[in-house]
């Protein structure tokens, strides 16, 4: 199309010029006819011997006034004029009045000054033979003038001076032009300069062609010489204006072709597209809308295309086959989702029961141990007590693993964030593993002392879980060596803190091809570490998923042989308040003491004195037992009074820490020296040749906080220990793990009357907990088996609370607590708060348990201080069963 727009423009571009040479030619043929014209009558007058005469001065005007008049009409003259060689001799010009019969005439001297410059360059040249066409550039305007020698037929034709006849050129002159050829033209001159006084062609001198101009898109200008000046330049050019009307036509022929073109070609795709829509697109698009389940079938438009033999009908045809295959595989796909979820459903129930029977002997074990903490103990027997609270609990973390795990498969698994001390949670755990690493003679070092006085918000449960599982994987892959644990936390901003909590062991590692997959559920490193170390395989998959969860990263280092380094990093919001513990810890100040640290481990040594310089002593280290001889009896030598006090390590090379007391009470310079051992080795038998040499003090690693001051106290003289600070904390991590981290004791304040209890449990050991936390609390409790014995002792007795458990005989907490709802109901009493006290730990069964109508839910194992706790929220209460009816009856009023 647009070469076609151009070659066609080119045609009608030529033809236009083509057309405007020709107006041009007719333009210049008028003008010049008007010159020739007046060329014609000048010859007449100046052949005339009355004129001849007349310029002699031998007679009168050669003609009349009524013929000059004629004249200048007939020719459309403005002036004629007859001069000798001294200048105008008689002349006359047309007065303005045009509309009179006869023209009136005015002295041709009066109307133009003959000295202008025009004027008398002309009459210069008014020589013998001389004749022109011209312009004379006036005071009156520009005129076209013609000179033509007077001769007379006598004498030889003797030249007597010129005739010059003139025209104005006005709008008059070049509107009668135009009247005759209808084109638009003008004289004007070359270039900028405007016309000369004088120009003129002589002779038969030929006009210089000009080729047309384009000037603009809506004319064509075509321009020729008309008239030179004296030197031969151009002076004067005739133009001539076209106007583009071919141009424009075609133009405007194209644009409509063009539109045309282009319309016949939308409507031509136009029916292209629906064609193909009919027989090709809309087939297959139907076919796609089957395929993709947007549209069911119809059966007669498939069955219209399987009658196709074209390609689309190949392709419904197979879509058919398909689709019944489809509904074969849907249907067997459905009958395996339908056993599917019945396995879950029988799984989830299998994990609520078993966790159920986990957990109500082990509220019997838990419960137990709270009550003996309560009682008269012996230092060894509160520790002993803790260990097993605490092995307790991490065996009820075991139990809610796999009820984890379930989670996890399904996407259940919830947070329960809270402000909490990041710091304690993590020396629980220390403590609770030391006696694995103790029975396995290696050394756990914590390195944890930046978590200090720093509370944050998070799951400590889950945060425990998962430094459990790293720390218990690390010992238990370890058998030489040492396992340490370090913390750091680094502030984010003015509220969020980035914590990085690793484990480093020296233990059997981790094979490079097996790093990707240890993560795995399932899996460990080989398949004989199971048989080997025992374990599912589940923690570490675990400990990823919940690390995921609280939108943190975990990671591992390992390198096959050398041991192997887990670390993760969360992101938890930091408060300025610590949650206020049961039992300050302690710290003491050691100022002015000297203590001597041998240790092979360069970590141990420089964890240790790093705490005691914080508590203000000054602490040498030494890397053997012979180098601590060494420095003892360089003591001694230089005549000291006060040997410093050594704390050592048992295992070490070559002199253990045993032999080492065993010199230095043999040496009697040095048998004086006050000693602490920390052992790895929990031995009853090590600890009493220990104390055969004088030694009270013989820790297990790793060493409490509080069992390190309390040696201290009495080891150091009182002179030299200063009062002990309870309100400030040690400031060292290395020996700062006390024991995990007690529940708060909440003790109930009783009203006037104790509150009347009635506690429905069928197993006679959860009672007998239940009666013995509540011990020595102004509580009157009242035990019942089952649930329809709860239900008789609400219709004869009126108690202030209900501690209902679920699982019971002959019926249930939930058949029990309905029916106690509707006798309520039935009396129009206020509703008495109810308990659920239950060791189902799915969150689907706390719900049931609020809609049948209880009011609050205590999980099994119970834990003293959250029972209390319990009993004194809804001591004096009313059951939110009676606020709810109270609400209803207010709305309704």
């Amino acid at each position: 199309m647009l070469v076609a727009t151009l070659v066609i423009g080119r045609s009608y571009e030529a033809l236009e010029t083509h057309q405007a040479n020709s107006d041009f030619f007719v333009i210049e043929n008028a003008v010049r006819g008007n010159i020739e014209t007046k060329v014609a009558l000048m010859s007449e007058y100046g052949k005339w011997d009355v004129v001849h005469d007349f310029m002699l001065g031998q007679g009168e005007a050669p003609v009349s006034e009524t013929g000059l008049s004629s004249s200048l009409r007939f020719a459309n003259l403005d002036l004629i004029g007859f001069f000798c060689p001294k200048g105008l001799k008689y002349g006359v010009v047309r007065d303005e009045d045009e509309n009179a019969d006869q023209l009136a005439l005015a002295d041709m001297a009066a109307a133009y000054d003959m000295t202008e410059p025009g004027w008398s360059q002309l009459m210069d040249l008014m020589k013998p033979g001389f004749m022109m066409n011209g312009i004379i550039k006036s005071a009156d305007g520009p005129l076209i003038v013609s000179t033509m020698p007077i001769v007379g037929t006598r004498d030889g034709g003797s030249h007597v001076g010129h005739i010059v006849i003139g025209s104005k050129i006005d709008a008059d002159f070049i509107a009668a032009i135009k009247r005759k050829t209808n084109i638009d033209w003008t004289l004007r001159a070359e270039g900028e300069l405007g016309l000369v006084e004088l120009a003129f062609t002589s002779g038969q001198a030929e006009a210089r062609a000009y080729t047309p101009h384009v000037s603009a898109d809506k004319v064509i200008t075509t321009k020729t010489a008309l008239f030179q000046s004296e030197n031969g330049k151009t002076s004067v050019l005739l133009s001539s204006n076209t106007p583009r009307f071919i141009v424009a036509s075609g133009k405007s022929s194209l644009r409509t072709l063009t539109l045309f073109l282009a319309i016949s070609m939308i409507i031509i795709l136009l029916v292209l597209r629906i064609m193909l829509e009919k027989l090709l697109i809309g087939p297959i698009s139907s076919l796609t809308n089957l395929i993709a389940g947007r549209a069911l079938p119809k059966r007669r438009d498939v069955i219209q295309q399987n009658q196709r033999s074209d390609e689309v009908g190949d392709l419904y045809r197979t879509y058919n086959t398909l689709q019944r295959a489809s509904e074969e595989n849907t249907e067997a796909l459905e009958a395996a989702v339908s056993k599917a979820k019945a396995a879950s459903v029988s799984k989830s129930e299998f994990l609520a029961n078993m966790s159920h029977e986990i957990r109500t002997p082990m509220n019997g074990v838990l419960g137990m141990a709270q009550v003996m903490r309560g009682t008269d103990l012996s230092e060894v027997q509160t520790h002993y007590v803790d260990l097993m609270y605490d092995s307790g609990m991490a065996l009820m973390t075991i139990i809610n693993d796999i009820l984890d795990f379930s989670k996890i498969e399904s996407g259940k698994m919830e947070l329960d964030p809270e402000p909490f001390d990041l710091h304690c949670a993590l020396e629980s755990v220390i403590a609770l593993l030391g006696s694995q690493a103790r029975d396995k003679e290696i050394d756990l070092i914590a390195e944890i002392e930046s978590l200090r006085d720093r509370t944050v918000v998070g799951d400590i449960g889950r945060i425990r879980q998962t430094v459990t599982n790293l720390l218990g994987n690390a010992i238990k892959f370890t058998s030489e060596g040492h396992v340490l644990i370090r913390a750091t936390m680094e502030d984010v901003d003015a509220r969020l803190s980035r914590v990085r909590i690793e484990v480093e062991d020296t233990g059997v590692g981790i094979p490079e091809d097996k790093l990707g997959l240890i993560f795995d559920q399932f899996t460990q490193a080989e398949g004989s570490t199971t048989r080997q170390f025992g374990g599912t395989g589940l923690g570490l998959s675990i400990s990823r998923r919940i690390v995921e969860l609280m939108g943190g990263t975990i990671g591992v280092k390992s390198e096959y042989g050398h041991g192997s380094t887990f670390w993760f990093e969360l992101t938890l919001e930091t408060q300025s308040s610590k949650p206020k513990p049961v039992a300050e810890p302690h710290t003491c100040d050691l100022s002015g003491v000297v203590f001597l640290v041998v240790d092979d481990i360069a970590l141990n040594r420089r964890i240790l004195s790093e705490q005691l310089t914080g508590w203000g002593a000054k602490a040498y280290c030494v890397d053997s037992a012979e180098k601590g001889l060494a420095v003892l009896r360089g003591v001694a030598a230089r005549g000291s009074q006060t040997l410093p006090i050594v704390i050592s390590d048992f295992q070490m090379p070559h002199i253990d820490g045993l032999e080492f007391v065993r010199q230095i009470r043999a040496d009697a310079t040095i048998a004086a020296t006050p000693v602490m051992v920390l052992s790895s080795v929990g031995s009853d038998d090590v600890k009493r040749e220990f104390r055969a040499l004088g030694v009270e003090s013989v820790l297990e690693k790793p060493a409490l906080t509080g069992a390190v001051i309390r040696a201290l106290q009495k080891m150091v003289p009182a002179s030299a220990r200063a009062a002990m600070s309870p309100e400030t904390l040690a400031t060292n991590p290395a020996l700062n793990l006390h024991s995990a981290q007690p529940e708060p004791v909440v003790t109930a304040t009783a009203p006037t009357a104790n509150p009347k209890i009635l506690v429905a449990e069928d197993n006679a050991v959860n009672r007998e907990v239940m009666r013995l936390m509540c011990e020595g609390e102004p509580l009157d409790l009242h035990f019942v088996h089952d649930g329809q014995e709860a239900v008789n002792a609400i219709r004869v007795a009126q108690f202030d609370l209900v501690l209902m458990d679920i699982s019971m005989p002959i019926m249930d907490g939930v058949k029990a607590t309905q029916a106690i709802r509707r006798l309520e109901a039935q009396a129009k009493a206020p509703a008495t708060p109810i308990i659920a006290v239950t060791a189902h730990a799915m969150n689907t069964e706390r719900d049931r348990y609020l809609a049948a109508g209880m009011d609050d839910h205590l999980p099994k194992p119970l834990i003293k201080g959250n029972l209390l706790a319990m009993i004194a929220k809804w001591q004096g209460q009313t059951s939110q069963a009676t606020q709810t009816a109270q609400k209803a009856q207010a709305s309704a009023a």
